[in-house]
């Protein structure tokens, strides 16, 4: 099972705009946080026109706009934002509802293969943007304490 770059780079942009909204107050244009993260606005326009589909940003237009939260950050779970980009996350290709095998009903693999899904999906259910937010700002402070010690 291989989280995609859409996954990733989705995950960081969510937490780079939790950021800067936190910081301003307001909507964060995507060429802002494509600068950030050094991604093209086009790849993070499909990343995000997902994402406001699926009600987890909104879109604001005109002078002064660009994307906010749709919700609080501690209500946007990973495995929420993961399942809109990425799809169901599956462990092995039997496992995706579209194939169908013969041996279904007595492959033990099978077992373990939804055990491990189901944990997956558990673990990324357990976190939130709230907590991860929090765990950049956290690394970002030590950061600059770091840099501010080795001047």
């Amino acid at each position: 099972m291989l989280i995609s770059t859409k996954g990733q780079y989705g995950v960081m942009a969510l937490i780079d705009l939790a950021m800067h909204e936190k910081q301003s107050g307001g909507p964060v244009d995507l060429a802002i946080i494509a600068g950030s993260l050094g991604l093209s606005r086009r790849y993070l326009d499909r990343i995000f026109g997902k994402l406001r589909r699926a009600g987890i940003v909104k879109g604001i237009r005109g002078q002064g706009g660009g994307y906010v939260l749709a919700m609080p950050p501690e209500d946007i779970r990973l495995s929420h934002v993961i399942k809109v980009l990425e799809g169901k996350l599956v462990s092995v290709s039997c496992m995706d509802g579209n194939h169908h095998c013969n041996r279904s009903e007595s492959c033990v693999p099978r077992e373990l293969w939804s055990e491990l899904d189901t944990a997956i999906e558990n673990a990324l259910d357990r976190h939130n943007l709230a907590e991860l937010l929090d765990r950049h700002i956290s690394k970002m402070n030590r950061q600059e304490k770091h840099d501010t010690v080795s001047a």
